[in-house]
């Protein structure tokens, strides 16, 4: 964590988790001290807060939300909160570079060797595959770049995450949340598979927080 005490992480973990009335929900232990790879939905710009408040706190250190720059670097309160608070990794997202001289796939490449080099410095990520908030409940295509990282980063485990209701509490285009309750389901960690392609492995990610969500409504 980037020169801020632990009273003051502590306390801002403690206050994301009463302001979104968040209940835990858990098919995995989540105090075993391992490199793993969160993967949730994204609904909200309080989604990587969440999971990051949801974790024991001898963990959070440890744990990096993967987060847009054009977001969270737009002023001093975003940037206080992602990269001192969440010791975040801001990647620039393809849509938008301006610059036409900039590679967009060397960009691409560029932001995803940082999070391997991140994981295997020790790190553990959070991460939404869909790489953009989704407008309601329902979980879009997720992008190839799970895939790249568990190529490389073979012995680190997944752990989807399904969040329920924050898309209520801070939905797009708002300002200002609103505190209400929600939900956080932990699943059960998996790996790649040996020989598994690169849309199987997709697919399979995908579908286990389909089934974390289908859960919830039972």
């Amino acid at each position: 964590m980037l020169a801020i005490s632990k009273s003051v992480s502590k306390l801002f973990a403690y206050f994301t988790r009463v302001f979104c009335g968040a209940t835990v929900y858990c098919q995995t232990d989540l105090t075993v001290d391992v490199r793993r790879i969160y993967i949730a939905n994204h609904t909200s710009h309080l989604d990587a807060a969440i999971i990051w408040a949801s974790l024991p706190e001898e963990l959070r250190n440890t744990v990096r939300p993967v987060a847009a720059k054009d977001y969270w670097d737009r002023n001093s309160i975003r940037r206080y909160i992602a990269c001192k608070l969440l010791n975040a990794l801001l990647l620039v997202r393809p849509s938008k570079i301006q610059n036409k001289d900039i590679s967009l796939r060397e960009t691409i490449f560029e932001g995803l060797n940082g999070l391997v080099d991140a994981v295997n410095e020790g790190s553990s990520l959070i991460i939404f595959p869909e790489g953009t908030r989704s407008a309601n409940e329902e979980i879009q295509g997720f992008k190839s770049g799970i895939f790249y990282i568990a190529e490389r980063c073979a012995e680190v485990e997944f752990v989807p995450v399904y969040i329920n209701n924050l898309n209520r509490i801070f939905p797009k285009g708002e300002i200002l949340p609103l505190p209400l309750l929600s939900r956080i389901q932990f699943g059960e960690p998996f790996k790649l598979n040996d020989g598994e392609k690169r849309r199987e492995f997709i697919k399979r990610a995908k579908d286990n927080i389909l089934r974390l969500r289908d859960g919830c409504d039972e």
